[in-house]
């Protein structure tokens, strides 16, 4: 039986196929404290867009506007939101 995953930990996993590992934990922290005052472990799955939002700067930077849509809508799918 698969465990269940937190919300932000699906959000990590998605990123961290293009920011690495400890960049994508680094960045689910921040804006996570930083948007939503709280720790990724904490984040609900109503939150995730707003975590997302967050994030969207960032991801879109760094794989440009579609790669940033295109990892937000796996995600988004993931957790069916």
């Amino acid at each position: 039986m698969e465990a269940v995953k937190h919300p932000a930990e699906v959000v990590r996993e998605h990123i961290a196929r293009y920011l690495g590992p400890f960049t994508s934990k680094t960045a689910v922290q921040m804006m996570a404290k930083q948007k939503l005052g709280s720790d990724p472990d904490q984040v609900t799955r109503d939150q995730v867009p707003d975590l997302l939002d967050a994030l969207g700067p960032t991801l879109r930077t760094l794989l440009g506007k579609n790669g940033a849509e295109t990892v937000t809508a796996d995600i988004r799918r993931e957790l069916a939101l």
